[in-house]
């Protein structure tokens, strides 16, 4: 049995582990290719989303859409060949900075100690990658700057970028057959969080889709949306 939670008659979707920093990955089955929203938060991670996909046998992985750069939405893309990467073209520079790291344990525990208030997303990672020798990380193949539009045989794809300040990287992927939108983390932080954008939501608000999904907790309707902003608005 598969642990992959079927969203519409396209959409799949690897939840979310609220143990760790572990985020939704999406799955978009088309007729003879799959496509991935993030890649996961490791290597590891990447392995278990593809023997998932071999369970409900899906088509091969041909290209994944990155929502923004955080390591948990990116560091699995490498165990995917032979696909198509679509992001941002921030997206881009910023992974191509960090590819540029010398990527092991004891990196990790010299950033913990110079900066402290990273403490718990460095050890998430450490706790989510054990293999750093073999560690790399993928760069975009594909970039855009405002919008852009992938369609497939029976998927249609509208990409766009809505920034924030959670990530000045982060897009927007609406599926709109089904009218699901895949938001990132642009709401995931609680309302305390200053890096929640009202903005943001409330123009997700209105352009109402009928699931929306984002990055670390269950799909959410567009009551459960409302019900979010007046939680940041009284805030």
């Amino acid at each position: 049995m598969s642990s992959l939670l079927k969203i519409s008659d396209n959409i799949w979707l690897f939840p979310f582990n609220p143990e760790g920093v572990q985020a939704n990955v999406g799955v978009i089955i088309d007729d003879d290719q799959t496509g991935l929203i993030d890649s996961g938060n490791s290597p590891q991670q990447a392995r278990l989303i593809k023997s998932e996909l071999e369970k409900i046998q899906a088509p091969p992985v041909k290209y994944i859409l990155l929502t923004h750069h955080h390591w948990d939405h990116t560091f699995g893309a490498s165990v995917f060949n032979d696909c198509e990467i679509v992001a941002h073209e921030l997206t881009y520079d910023y992974l191509k900075q960090m590819k540029k790291i010398n990527w092991n344990k004891e990196y990790i525990l010299n950033e913990i100690k110079n900066d402290p208030s990273m403490k718990l997303s460095h050890e998430a990672k450490l706790a989510a990658i054990k293999d750093w020798d073999s560690f790399d990380i993928s760069l975009p193949t594909m970039t855009f700057t405002n919008s852009m539009t992938l369609e497939l045989k029976s998927v249609s794809l509208e990409l766009s970028h809505i920034g924030g300040v959670h990530a000045k990287d982060s897009i927007l992927i609406k599926e709109l057959n089904s009218n699901v939108f895949f938001v990132g983390d642009c709401f995931y932080p609680k309302p305390s969080d200053n890096k929640v954008s009202l903005d943001i939501l409330k123009s997700l608000h209105r352009q109402s889709a009928k699931i929306y999904i984002h990055g670390h907790g269950n799909p959410a309707d567009i009551t459960q949306l409302e019900a979010f902003i007046r939680q940041v608005e009284n805030n």
